[in-house]
C-alpha cells in the first residue's frame, strides 16, 4: 500500500513524454543573429544601454534566456545578417582611421557568429551594470556602498577594454601591416583600465597577444579583481539586504558577476582551470548558493530550502551560467556540501528541542561552525588526490571521516526516534532535517569512508540496532520524493512551452530518461528495504505511511535567502 501511495502518478510520468508530445516540441529554427554591430566599436562612454525598454527585460526574462530574448528582439528589424554586415562595413569605410582595413572586414565576416555573440553578451552586461548603478544610487550610505561602487566601476572599465580587444582579435588585427590609427583610437579609450596598466608595465604590444594563452595574461589579473568583489562578505551582505526588499526577484549583482565570469571564459581571457580555482573559494561558493536559490525559486518555482537534492545535478543548473559547465565532479561536491550544511543549519534552528542534547551539540561544533567543515573537505580532498598511491597516509586521512560518520549517526538515531514519537504531529521541519542529515551521512560515507556505516553499526550494535535499514529507507524515500517532483516539474515545463528552445529534442529525452531511470532504481531498492523493515514490525514503516498519506511537500519561503549571509 505504501509503495502505491508514494508512486501515484509515476507511470503517467513515463508516458507523458511518449507518443507525439515531445515530438511537437522541436527546436525553434531560423537565423535570428542580426544585431547592431557598430555598437561594438564606439567609445564605451557613448554606449547607451540603460533605457526603460532594455531594463524591463530584467523583469520579463530570466538571465539564462537573455541571449535568445535579445536575438529575438533584434530580429524584429528583419535585417539579414549579411545586409547588416554591409551596413556596418560601409559605415566604417567612411572613417579616416579605418581606411584599407579590408583584412579585418573579411575576418569579421568569417567570425560573424563570435562577433554577434560578443555584442549580445556585452550588451547584457551593460544593462546589468546600469541597473546596478541605479540600485546603488537609491541605497547610498553604508561603507559597503562606496566599496561596491568603486570595484564595480573598475570591473566595468576593464570589461570594456577586453571587449574591444576581443573585437580586434576576431578581426585578426596586425599592427605590422595595418594602419595604427585604428589601434591607437581603440586603446586611448581605456588608458585608465587595468588592461592598459598591464600593457604599460610589461612593455607589451597588445596586438601581438592574440593567442588565448597570451590573452589570459591580462584576463587572469582581471579575474582576481573580480574575486575581490565577489568574495567580500560586507558587499555580499549589502546586496542581500537590497535584494531582500524585492524577494530576490532580480539578483542583479549576482547576474552581473557570474555573467562577467562567463564573458571571460567564453572569450578565452581565462581558462577553465582558472574558473574552477575561483569556485574553490568558500565565499564564492556562498554566492553560487544565493544565485542558484533565487533563480530556482523565481524561474522554475522550486524552493531549495529543506531539500536534500544536489542542485548541481539538477537539469536546470548548468543552463544558469556557462562557467558552471566547466566545473568538475570535485568542484561540484564542494558546492553540494556547502549548501547541504547551510540547509541543515537553517532547518535545525526551527527544531529547538534538539538544543539540549549533547550529541546535537557535538554535531553543531563539528559540522555547522561557519565554513570550517567545508575547509576540511577541501583540504582533505586535495591531500587524498595528491596521495592516491600512498595507501597508508590515505587511510589515516580517511579515518577522520569515519569518526565524522559516527557523529552523524548518533544524531540520526535521535532524529528518527523523535519522528517516531511525534509522527502524527505536523512537523515537516523535523522531517526535512532528518532527510538532510541522512543525505549528509550518505555523501560523506560515499566520498570518503564507504564502509563506515556498516563498521559503526557492527561495533556498537546496542546503539545502532537496525540502523542501516532505517537509514536507507529514509534516504531512499527522500530521494524518490525529490526526483519525482523534479521530473514532474520538468515535464510541466515542456507541456507549458516554458522550456528554453536551446534544449533539443534529444536533450529533453535524455533528461527525462536520466530521472526516470533513477526513480526506478531507487524504487527497487526501497521495496527491498521496506519489506525487511515491515517484517520486523519496525515502527519506522508506520512513520513513512503517515508522511505519504499527509502528502507533505518540501517547504520554504522567499525570505529564507536572507539567512545565507550568516
Amino acid at each position: 500500500m505504501l509503495i502505491q501511495l508514494i508512486f501515484t502518478g509515476l507511470w503517467s510520468i513515463k508516458f507523458v513524454t511518449g507518443g507525439g508530445s515531445l515530438q511537437k516540441l522541436g527546436v525553434i529554427s531560423g537565423d535570428h543573429s542580426a544585431c547592431p554591430l557598430c555598437d561594438l566599436i564606439f567609445h564605451p562612454h557613448d554606449l547607451k544601454f540603460s533605457d526603460v525598454g532594455q531594463s524591463s527585460d530584467l523583469e520579463k526574462y530570466p538571465i539564462s534566456n537573455f541571449k535568445e530574448t535579445e536575438v529575438a528582439s533584434t530580429s524584429e528589424y528583419c535585417v539579414h545578417p549579411e545586409a547588416l554586415f554591409d551596413q556596418f562595413i560601409n559605415g566604417l569605410k567612411k572613417l579616416d582611421y579605418f581606411t584599407n582595413q579590408i583584412c579585418m572586414i573579411e575576418s569579421w565576416k568569417r567570425n560573424q557568429k563570435e562577433v554577434i555573440s560578443l555584442y549580445v553578451d556585452s550588451k547584457e552586461i551593460s544593462i546589468l551594470f546600469s541597473e546596478l548603478k541605479k540600485q546603488l544610487k537609491q541605497n547610498k550610505g553604508p561603507e559597503e556602498y562606496l566599496l561596491a561602487k568603486k570595484l564595480l566601476k573598475k570591473t566595468q572599465r576593464n570589461l570594456s577594454a577586453l571587449k574591444h580587444l576581443r573585437l580586434l582579435s576576431l578581426g585578426n588585427f596586425n599592427p605590422k601591416i595595418q594602419d595604427s590609427k585604428f589601434s591607437n583610437m581603440m586603446l586611448s579609450y581605456h588608458n585608465k583600465s587595468q588592461v592598459s596598466e598591464y600593457i604599460q608595465a610589461s612593455n607589451l604590444n597588445i596586438f601581438d597577444l592574440n593567442s588565448s594563452e597570451s590573452n589570459q595574461d591580462f584576463g587572469q589579473p582581471f579575474l582576481e579583481e573580480l574575486k575581490k568583489l565577489l568574495a567580500n562578505k560586507s558587499i555580499r551582505k549589502y546586496f542581500v539586504e537590497l535584494e531582500h526588499k524585492n524577494l530576490f526577484k532580480k539578483v542583479i549583482f549576482w547576474r552581473y558577476a557570474f555573467k562577467t565570469i562567463e564573458f571571460l571564459l567564453v572569450n578565452k581571457f581565462v581558462s577553465e582551470e582558472a574558473v574552477r580555482r575561483l569556485f574553490h573559494d568558500e565565499e564564492i561558493v556562498k554566492q553560487v548558493n544565493i544565485y542558484t536559490s533565487a533563480c530556482f525559486l523565481h524561474e522554475i518555482s522550486s524552493s531549495l530550502i529543506g531539500s536534500p537534492f544536489d542542485f548541481t545535478e539538477h537539469w536546470y543548473w548548468d543552463s544558469l551560467n556557462v562557467s558552471f559547465k566547466a566545473l568538475t565532479k570535485d568542484d561540484r561536491t564542494i558546492i553540494k556540501f556547502s549548501f547541504l550544511l547551510w540547509n541543515i543549519s537553517h532547518i535545525s534552528s526551527k527544531v529547538p528541542e534538539l538544543e539540549h542534547m549533547n550529541d546535537w551539540k557535538i554535531f553543531k561544533v563539528s559540522f555547522l561552525e561557519e565554513n570550517q567543515y567545508i575547509r576540511k573537505i577541501m583540504s582533505r580532498k586535495g591531500i587524498l588526490n595528491d596521495q592516491k598511491n600512498q595507501n597508508n597516509s590515505r587511510l589515516d586521512h580517511l579515518a577522520v571521516f569515519e569518526e565524522d560518520c559516527e557523529k552523524i549517526m548518533n544524531v540520526l538515531v535521535i532524529l528518527m526516534q523523535y519522528n517516531l514519537e511525534h509522527h502524527k504531529i505536523n512537523n515537516p521541519k523535523l522531517r526535512d532535517l532528518t532527510f538532510l542529515v541522512c543525505e549528509l551521512l550518505d555523501s560523506i560515507a560515499n566520498e570518503f569512508s564507504p564502509d563506515s556505516i556498516k563498521r559503526n553499526s557492527e561495533e556498537k550494535p546496542e546503539r545502532f540496532v537496525n540502523f542501516e535499514d532505517q537509514f536507507k529507507l529514509v534516504l531512499l524515500y527522500s530521494r524518490i520524493k525529490e526526483v519525482k517532483e523534479t521530473l514532474t516539474k520538468f515535464l510541466q515545463f515542456i507541456q507549458n512551452g516554458n522550456l528554453s528552445p536551446h534544449y533539443s529534442h534529444l536533450e529533453r529525452k535524455k533528461i527525462h530518461e536520466t530521472y526516470y531511470t533513477r526513480l526506478l532504481e531507487d524504487l527497487t531498492q526501497f521495496k527491498d528495504v521496506y519489506c525487511r523493515v515491515e517484517k520486523r514490525n519496525d515502527h519506522l514503516s508506520e512513520w513513512l505511511k503517515y508522511q505519504v498519506s499527509m502528502g507533505y511537500l518540501a517547504h520554504g519561503d522567499q525570505a529564507w535567502l536572507k539567512k545565507l549571509v550568516k
